[in-house]
This record gives structure tokens, sequence and C-alpha cells, in this order.
């Protein structure tokens, strides 16, 4: 069984000047939230419910295009919004029409991925909205996916990713990442479970030539099938495989970030080698099993809520800036409506020095995000991005 990666922890180096909405687009944001009746940043605490975005059949109406996101250029010239939004684990009726919700709120950029079973579903959402929006073309749009642990062969790649395109209904991705540092392997080419064990129930993994693998995703690029290549959930040493034979670079690595896990040695490196570093899991991961497995719930930390309530934030928008402001792009997952446009309250407002200080005190290098095929148990002896 291959090796498990793990990770040397250096000085952390935050990436330069963030770019900030116009105090004309903070005007228009600010006049809309006080002609619903509320404060900007979800203040307000006027009546909600959620349900309404998730069991209804009628899509939530957002409102107009109040706040532009903006956008960073990537290594090869791409230009990537800095706030996307995450699709994992969201049932398919409920990712489509968040995918619509989010595109009419503001949003331009959709992180999607085979493995959360849901891409068809982010596709019919996607052209909902292209189909009545006049405004609004599939070149406006970033669309991320990544290519699964199973499929790092070199003959799985294209197959692979061309499956992706169809099921978003897309000729090409803005980004594709290798989601994984490390390969899963089948016992016969038939076989196409994301999880494939052995009799005693254990993954079945199998070395990884990382390098074989992105000389395949450097093809795509080629193929005009991708136009930005990266990678996700990778430490240095992986990085460093990638990096030191090809001869396209990673344009993005995407990580788990967070004030408990803040990787200073990876944005170190990302940084030395011009990689744009965005965060997954920025809120600190599945809420519903913190309780049961003694993870920690990072929404209720006291510095958390207590930089919240000094700004008429919520601990969920406290922790999206400070991955903002702390250099990197965020992905930002929800079920809710009312999230969406909190999210994109992101760009009207600034966490302090001292917030950024006190927020960084609290890293202990401790993962909250499980990936799919571990059990918390394993998750919690396994050091990995």
């Amino acid at each position: 069984m291959a090796m498990m990666p793990c990770f040397v922890f250096k000085r952390f180096f935050s990436h330069g000047a963030v770019p900030r909405s116009s105090p004309k687009q903070v005007r228009k944001l600010r006049a809309f939230a006080f002609q619903k009746g509320g404060r900007m940043g979800g203040a307000n605490k006027r009546d909600f419910n959620p349900k309404e975005t998730e069991t209804t059949n009628d899509e939530p109406i957002a409102p107009p295009l109040v706040v532009s996101v903006p956008t960073i250029q990537l290594n090869d010239g791409n230009k990537m919004p800095v706030l996307g939004l995450g699709t994992a684990n969201m049932a398919p009726d409920v990712c489509s029409r968040i995918v619509s919700t989010g595109l009419r709120a503001g949003y331009r950029h959709i992180d999607c991925s085979p493995i959360y079973n849901n891409q068809q579903a982010v596709g019919e959402g996607i052209k909902r909205v292209l189909d009545t929006a006049t405004h609004l073309r599939r070149e406006d749009l970033f669309l991320t996916s990544k290519l699964w642990n199973t499929h790092h062969k070199m003959q799985y790649i294209k197959p692979t990713l061309e499956k992706t395109l169809m099921e978003l209904g897309v000729d090409y991705l803005d980004l594709y990442l290798i989601n994984w540092p490390f390969a899963f392997t089948h016992k016969h080419a038939a076989e196409d479970h994301p999880f494939p064990r052995d009799a005693e129930g254990h993954i079945r993994y199998e070395d990884s030539r990382l390098a074989e693998t992105w000389a395949a995703m450097e093809d795509m690029v080629r193929l005009g099938l991708v136009r930005s290549i990266g990678v996700s959930n990778f430490d240095t040493d992986d990085l460093k495989q990638v990096t030191e034979d090809c001869n396209i670079t990673p344009a993005v690595n995407q990580i788990e970030f967070h004030p408990y896990c803040i990787h200073e040695g990876i944005l170190n490196f990302c940084h030395k080698h011009n990689i744009q570093v965005v965060g997954h899991t920025v809120l600190g991961g599945q809420d519903h099993l913190k309780f049961e497995t003694g993870l920690h719930n990072l929404k209720e930390d006291a510095t958390v809520v207590r930089i919240a309530r000094s700004h008429r934030r919520t601990p969920a928008q406290v922790l999206s800036l400070f991955a903002y402001q702390s250099g990197l792009a965020v992905i930002a997952k929800t079920a809710h409506a009312k999230h969406i446009h909190e999210n994109l309250d992101m760009f009207t407002w600034r966490l302090t020095d001292e917030d950024m200080k006190e927020l960084r005190k609290l890293n202990r290098n401790e993962h909250l995000h499980i990936p799919p095929w571990m059990t918390v148990d394993e998750m919690l002896n396994t050091d990995f991005v």
C-alpha cells in the first residue's frame, strides 16, 4: 500500500493585496440590504425558513447582481473568480436550484467533482440560467472539476474528463484538478467503484506516478478540453513531484484551510512557485459529525464568535473572510439562498489586523475535513492535507 503524505509546517506567508469591491458596489449592496429591512452581513434577525431553499419546487428568487466577485490572474494568464460555489455532498435537486440561485446572485465560479454524484444537476442549473439570462454566457463562468483517485492512469484521464464535460453540458472546463495525490487500484478494468477495497475492507492503494498523471493532464490543455490545470490536497513533497519535471506548472492547489489548519509550509511553497491556493472546508467541515466524533466545531470557537459579534457578522462570514484575507481564493458551500448572499458580502468589509492575528493563533494543524472513503478514526490517525 502506498504511503500517505505528511507535512512539515513552516512560517506562515500571506499573499499580497486582496482585491476589494468599489465604493459604488458597496453602496449598492447596502441599499439593497436596507431596502429589505435588514443590515449587511445577515445581522437582521427577521424570520427565515431555510427549508424554503431545500424542499420546495419553486426556485428561490435571488436579488439582482449587487457585487462583482473579484478575479485573480493565474500563472497561465487565465483569470479565476476568488469566490467559488461548492457542491460537495449536495443532493441533486438542491444542487441544481442552488447553482442557478448562485449564478443569478453573482457567483461565476462553480466547484464540482464526479465523486459528488451531482455534476449533471450542476449542468442543469447552469443551463437554466444561460437559457434565460441575456447578460450571461458560458465564457463568463469558471467551472472547476476534478480527476478522481481511481483514474490516475494516463489511459483513463481523457475519457473521465469527457464524461464530466458531458454531465455538465459544456465543451471545456476552466480548471481541472487532480483531486488527491494518491491513487486507488481496481482488481480488473471492468471494476469502477470509487472506493475499491480488499477482502479485509481496506482501500486498495497503488503507487501514484504523479509525473505521468500530470503529463496526461497537460495533454488535456493542448486538446482544448481544459484551460487551466492544477491539484488538490497536495503537500509540498507531492507538489515537488509535479513541478520538478513539468511543462505546465499547476495553476492551483486546493486544500483544506481554516484557523485550526493553516498549512504554512504549503502556502510558502505555492507562493514561491506562483501557484494560487484555493481553500476548501473553510468553515470547518461536516457540522453534524462534530458532536459524535469529538471533532471541534470551528463556528462555535469562542474567538471566532467574539470577532463575528464585533463586526455584526456570522462566524461563517468571519471564517470565509479569514481565508480570503490570507491570500486564498475560497470555495464556500451552502444549500441555503440566504447564505449565498452572505458569502457575497465578503467583499464589502475587512477583518482588522488584530482579528487576523487572533485567528492565526488558533492554528493547531487539526483537520476537520473527512475524506469520503475514510472513517473518522482513520482520518484522525492519518497525516494528509
